[in-house]
């Protein structure tokens, strides 16, 4: 567990509207540089403005600034690519939430705050009646890949998609 839940437990975890995507859009942006799968083309303002409007998108704010956001989505557009992959063997689930685009400003990481995110990201799917969590994690971020591995995540398989190598991970609710 992190120490640092003073500052966390100051913060402010909500849904972010359709007019606050170009913060997220500006975050993602931002850290790009130290996300080998993160480009130009991906994410964009556009998806940013989807998720928000499908009320999916999610940010957590330390004295009004935007430091970190994350998606659960239901989309079924999140789970196509993923689906079909060989080798990857995702549970049976009637209803999972993909946890996705989940990135912490640089000058607030190591203090627990993705961690922070995936719960609340959780709790929110489960609101929404998810019953499995899936997500990918490049297998170049061994850092995000031991906090899943740590918080209940299990390897599903690993795949190569939209050019990059991916653990696939799986939590039951």
């Amino acid at each position: 567990m992190w120490i640092f839940c003073n500052e966390l437990d100051a913060g402010v975890f909500r849904a972010l509207s359709r007019e606050e995507a170009p913060l997220a859009n500006a975050l993602a942006d931002s850290i790009k540089p130290t996300f080998s799968h993160w480009d130009e083309d991906y994410p964009t303002l556009d998806i940013f403005e989807q998720d928000a409007a499908a009320g999916e998108l999610f940010g957590y704010f330390i004295d009004n600034k935007l430091v970190s956001i994350i998606v659960a989505t239901t989309a079924p557009e999140e789970f196509e690519d993923v689906l079909g992959v060989p080798g990857v063997n995702w549970p049976d689930s009637k209803r999972p939430c993909m946890l996705c685009r989940l990135c912490v400003d640089v000058n607030y990481r190591r203090r627990g705050i993705g961690e922070y995110m995936m719960h609340h990201a959780e709790a929110e799917a489960k609101r929404r009646g998810a019953d499995a969590l899936w997500l990918l994690v490049a297998t170049d971020n061994p850092t995000a890949f031991s906090i899943y591995k740590r918080i209940g995540y299990r390897l599903c398989g690993r795949a190569n998609i939209y050019d990059a190598d991916f653990y696939c991970c799986a939590k039951d609710m």
